[in-house]
């Protein structure tokens, strides 16, 4: 009778055994998942700034790479509009370029995919062209007809001196 007692007893224990072992494979499972999260969040991170500052860049090798729009666009930084109409357009369309991407940045950021640093950069290139607009737009900067009222709201909000 003993045997047949004892035989329960064995069988609990290895069920314990594996419930234990069961266990610890959960957690050591979700201490990967979190490390391969964070990792794959970094790279995710790191590919968003670099999306974003390739097309920054993109925008600068083209002005570097053309005399007459790098002309144009000195231009309209020291002085602003009014080089004439065609000349203001073609500044209008580098700029809503520059304000995409800056735009695109601004939505990386909120939904996390860069960091602080990273977004800090894309931050104060965003106010200075915005502090830009307004000196050479008096006061008007065409902001609401280029970008969502979100990053719209934002810039006017973040790169004021009243904001």
């Amino acid at each position: 009778m003993s045997s047949e007692s004892s035989s329960p007893n064995r069988l609990g224990r290895w069920t314990q055994i594996a419930e234990i072992i069961a266990s610890l494979a959960v957690v050591a499972t979700l201490l990967f998942l979190v490390a391969e999260v964070r990792q794959n969040t970094q790279v995710t991170r790191a590919a968003a700034y670099e999306k974003g500052m390739e097309a920054v860049n993109e925008w600068r090798f083209k002005l570097a790479s053309d005399p007459e729009l790098a002309r144009l666009y000195r231009t309209y930084t020291l002085e602003g509009p009014g080089q004439g109409e065609l000349e203001d357009y073609r500044v209008r369309i580098l700029l809503n370029v520059l304000w995409s991407d800056y735009e695109t940045a601004y939505f990386a950021n909120e939904r996390g995919l860069l960091g602080a640093e990273e977004w800090s950069r894309f931050e104060v290139m965003s106010c200075i062209a915005y502090s830009r607009d307004l000196e050479w737009w008096h006061g008007e900067s065409p902001l609401r007809r280029l970008l969502t009222n979100e990053f719209a709201d934002w810039v006017q909000g973040r790169c004021t001196t009243d904001g």
